[in-house]
């Protein structure tokens, strides 16, 4: 802007090519061009959509079906059966012998049970053979075979009452 006045002479100072200078009455202004850029509502849209996200799968694993705990299988009886399954007899029953087996006479399955329940720091699993009549206290770390005895297996723990 070039006026007539002797005193006053002033040119538009080209500093920087990025920079544009406006001139208004008393008042120089320099500023960058705006490339219309929002970048606040670029950063608020990224992070409702992470929150729109975390919702999302809040809602989905919501939907999963789970089991009840009122619908879960309650045990009815203190041992399980794996039928046709035979393990090897454990030896450490401390008979005759340091090595001898766990073998015990049993007529039935209730007597077979009540034995395994007299010793449960022994006696985790067993095979009872009724056509024998006996019972063996087997290693529940070893894997079992299949065979013509059952398998029976301690679910519940036992408290024996020495009276």
């Amino acid at each position: 802007m070039e006026t007539n006045n002797p005193y006053y002479s002033y040119q538009t100072p080209q500093i920087n090519p990025l920079l544009q200078v406006e001139e208004r009455p008393s008042v120089l202004l320099a500023h960058r061009p705006s490339n219309n850029f929002p970048i606040g509502w670029f950063v608020l849209a990224v992070v409702l959509a992470i929150v729109c996200l975390v919702l999302l799968f809040l809602y989905i694993r919501d939907l999963i079906v789970l089991i009840e705990p009122s619908k879960c299988p309650v045990l009815k009886y203190p041992y399980a059966i794996q039928a046709d399954v035979v393990k090897p007899v454990l030896r450490n029953c401390g008979g005759v012998g340091a090595n001898s087996p766990c073998l015990f006479p049993a007529n039935s399955l209730q007597q077979a049970i009540e034995v395994c329940n007299s010793q449960p720091t022994i006696c985790q699993e067993f095979n009872y053979d009724s056509t024998l009549s006996q019972m063996a206290f087997v290693d529940s770390a070893a894997i079992g075979t299949i065979g013509n005895l059952d398998l029976y297996i301690r679910q519940m723990p036992t408290t024996v009452i020495v009276t």
